[in-house]
C-alpha cells in the first residue's frame, strides 16, 4: 500500500475542479509527494472519461483496493465526486 507517511497520495478532479487540483499539487510535489492523478490533465478537457462520477469511482476504488491510504478529489461543489468516490 502507497500510505501516507511514505508521500504517496491519490487525487482527481473534473474540469470545475482542475484549477485548484493543479495548486494544490504543485505545492505538494514541491514538498515530496508523489501523487498519482486520475482526473482531468487538460484545462480544456471535457471527456466523458471525465466526468465527475467516473473520476470519483476510479480515486474511491484506489482506496477500496488498498493501493492507496488517502486521496484528494476536487470538482465544483466538491459533493458529487465525494459520492462517487465512496460508492
Amino acid at each position: 500500500m502507497k500510505m501516507i507517511k511514505d508521500k504517496y497520495l491519490v487525487v482527481g478532479a473534473d474540469i470545475s475542479g482542475y484549477p485548484l487540483k493543479e495548486a494544490v499539487c504543485a505545492h505538494l510535489r514541491k514538498k515530496g509527494w508523489k501523487i498519482e492523478d486520475l482526473g482531468v490533465k487538460e484545462p480544456n478537457d471535457h471527456s466523458l472519461d471525465n466526468m465527475f462520477q467516473r473520476v470519483g469511482f476510479r480515486v474511491g476504488a484506489k482506496i477500496s483496493e488498498g493501493e492507496y491510504e488517502r486521496a484528494l478529489i476536487f470538482c465544483g461543489t466538491g459533493m458529487g465526486i465525494h459520492i462517487a468516490a465512496s460508492k
